[in-house]
């Protein structure tokens, strides 16, 4: 056996590199050791990456990406090779030294380094807000002496004076809480102590110190965590920028100790069917006092799940909701967390909240146990309207005929009609196909000229969309395997404000190759979780970032190997630009589509092959340089980390949905969304 291959970079918790055996093409498994021979984890290096087949590496797929067992931290300053499992050499590049990413670095130091000037930013700070100022309501129950002492000075500890704290004592029989919270209040005015005399649960408590609450913004914060010391000073600017009726920002996860950093929560821009499929913000949460009342605080029957209720009836009586993009808070993980040791009973009280908000809006939907603990299958009525179904293709009798069969085999022939645009195929086989099978039970739209995807589409559409409400953009090379696919695109499709849809797609080793689409990564456009593994050897689907890949979500765009819209929505933005005749014109028209006010949903639950093959056989198929030009001009304003959908913190090389290696400052600005572009939601 020859081996070669280089130990790349570690990015994040994973480490990348490639390796492949010369004189066999059968992809060789690699593992990360430390120097104690401690393995971290394997992998198959089969990964794609087109600077290996440029490089004249075989097909391209040799990369691998191995994902450390356990937490990153602890394992910093330990060094780490890679090499082929079963042998003890190492490949080039080895060994390398994990460091903690500089980003943890700072959020654990920012304290620190503000102290010798904390007097000045205090003052300035105050200044800038005026009169805006927060009210935080902290029920407390039998907390641990040092963990209520870290979230009390926390608090103390904010740069903005501006803030008043509410400390509800739900009827605390240890000992030390009571003494602890007075002698804070005596030593610090803008403390307040309430007692309930027996413990009433979280929700009333809560509602105690709502209705004591004197400012016109409440956060809400639990007696075991930790507030970062910029957090009231970003709400109160959030708030006089974006005046938005519910804000939530991003969270830092720790263990037992607030220092030992596990996770940064880094969100999207407020996603209301994403939080529908996956309650994915919890704290910090702040919402408008007013509003607070107006949906009567939280609902004092629900012993668990009244924080995603109480979410829920806020954003039916929101015009705006914005994601401060920076981590304010530090959630402390533990055993005793009730997410933890109840999710049979999370999962039942969260899917009747949501059903019960779902009913409130009058949205016929129905909710149910999604994928995953803590997440959820909203079912919405299927639309009885017909689906036109454009495919192009030149040749490729094959995949082509796999494509049409899916199609039959799955979906109803009432329900759609399929148009087939012929590019000039020469192929014998094909040319039989289409003539002999194709055109006796589709149309054949024959397409003569230059290769112009946008036009192919454009034109099928004109000609043949009558009497359909709904277009599917649809790859010869994509297969469908389960029925009720369509069904449910067009039942997301036909929602009011949903102006696109795309599904997750596969390769044929179950691998994904589209999850969304990020706009500015690699200084373009990439597809979110591509080479993933689908699913484990049990079958259990990945679940990605706070479960993006299983999740429905907003992104910025879809890829129009398989995309769904309405026909009107079409129509409205005008079609694809056709100055996009390769690359770039599905992304191009998402973006439009939401300039006009639509939402781009990515559907975690159907999914289909993509026979698109991950051993590109020809180098200019990767390169499309006039239309990635064209792109990043006409959108420039979006690349660089501005996608609202993708935070500004996570990696725009490498590895999609993980902490960027640089440093990064958060935005000063919330990212702010209009309900009122929501539809469902009154």
């Amino acid at each position: 056996m020859t081996l070669s291959g280089f130990f790349d970079t570690i990015y994040g918790g994973s480490l990348y590199g490639w390796a492949r055996d010369d004189a066999d093409p059968t992809p060789v498994w690699v593992e990360a050791v430390t120097e104690d021979g401690q393995v971290l984890g394997t992998a198959k290096a089969d990964i794609f990456r087109d600077d290996l087949l440029l490089a004249g590496l075989g097909d391209g797929c040799c990369a691998y990406k191995i994902d450390i067992n356990g937490s990153i931290t602890d394992l910093v300053d330990a060094k780490v090779s890679t090499r082929q499992v079963g042998r003890t050499s190492c490949l080039a590049g080895s060994p390398k030294t994990i460091q903690l990413n500089p980003n943890f670095q700072y959020l654990l130091t920012r304290g620190t380094r503000a102290q010798p000037v904390l007097n000045k930013l205090r003052a300035r700070l105050d200044r800038e807000a005026g009169t805006d100022a927060i009210s935080i309501i902290m029920p407390v129950f039998n907390t641990p002496q040092a963990w209520l002492i870290e979230a009390l000075e926390s608090v103390r500890a904010q740069w903005c004076s501006r803030w008043e704290l509410i400390c509800v004592d739900d009827g605390s029989v240890a000992s030390h809480v009571l003494p602890i919270l007075r002698g804070y209040a005596k030593i610090d005015e803008r403390i307040r102590i309430l007692q309930s005399p027996h413990n009433v649960g979280t929700a009333k408590a809560t509602n105690f110190g709502l209705r004591a609450a004197k400012y016109d913004y409440v956060v809400f914060m639990d007696h075991d965590d930790y507030l970062e010391p910029h957090a009231i000073w970003r709400l109160i600017r959030a708030v006089q920028k974006s005046k938005a009726d519910l804000l939530y920002s991003d969270e830092v996860v720790t263990s037992d100790s607030i220092e030992h950093i596990l996770d940064i929560r880094a969100r999207p821009a407020f996603s209301y069917d994403y939080y529908l499929s996956h309650p994915y913000f919890v704290h910090l949460v702040c919402v408008k006092r007013e509003i607070a009342y107006r949906v009567g605080g939280w609902n004092e029957e629900l012993a668990i799940s009244a924080d995603v209720d109480f979410v829920l009836r806020v954003i039916e009586h929101a015009n705006t909701v914005a994601h401060v993009p920076s981590a304010l808070y530090r959630w402390r993980t533990h055993g005793n967390s009730a997410g933890h040791s109840k999710q049979e009973a999370v999962t039942t009280t969260t899917t009747m909240v949501l059903q019960r908000h779902l009913d409130r809006t009058g949205a016929k939907a129905t909710a149910s146990p999604g994928i995953s603990f803590n997440q959820y299958r909203i079912s919405w009525p299927i639309p009885e309207g017909r689906t036109l179904i454009v495919v192009p293709t030149k040749n490729s009798a094959e995949l082509l005929q796999k494509c049409i069969t899916s199609i039959e085999e799955t979906v109803h022939p009432n329900r759609y009609r399929l148009v087939v645009v012929d590019h000039q195929s020469d192929d014998r086989r094909t040319k039989h196909y289409l003539r002999q099978t194709v055109s006796k039970r589709h149309i054949v739209m024959p397409y003569k000229g230059n290769f112009n995807f946008s036009r192919m589409n454009n034109l099928a559409v004109q000609q043949h969309s009558h009497g359909c409400e709904f277009v599917l953009f649809l790859n010869n090379d994509v297969e469908a395997t389960e029925k009720g696919w369509l069904e449910r695109m067009t039942s997301l499709a036909a929602r009011p404000g949903i102006g696109i849809v795309g599904p997750s797609l596969l390769f044929g080793d179950r691998r994904i190759q589209h999850a969304g689409v990020i706009v500015g990564y690699s200084d373009a456009a990439e597809h979110v979780g591509k080479f993933v593994t689908f699913e484990d050897e049990a079958g259990a689907r990945t679940l990605g970032a706070n479960c993006t890949l299983t999740s429905v979500r907003d992104f910025s765009a879809v890829t129009g190997a398989c995309l769904m819209m309405r026909l009107s929505i079409f129509q409205e933005v005008g079609g694809f630009r056709e100055e996009f005749p390769v690359a770039f014109n599905d992304i191009d028209m998402c973006l439009r589509v939401r300039d006009l006010d639509y939402r781009v949903l990515y559907d975690g639950h159907t999914s289909l092959y993509h026979h698109e093959s991950a051993t590109r056989t020809q180098t200019n198929d990767l390169i499309h340089p006039e239309d990635t030009k064209l792109f990043q001009k006409r959108w420039k304003h979006l690349m660089h980390g501005a996608d609202p959908f993708y935070h500004p913190f996570l990696s725009l090389t490498v590895q999609d949905h993980i902490l960027a290696e640089r440093l990064i400052v958060a935005p000063a600005s919330p990212r702010i969304i209009n309900t009122s572009a929501l539809g469902g939601v009154t």
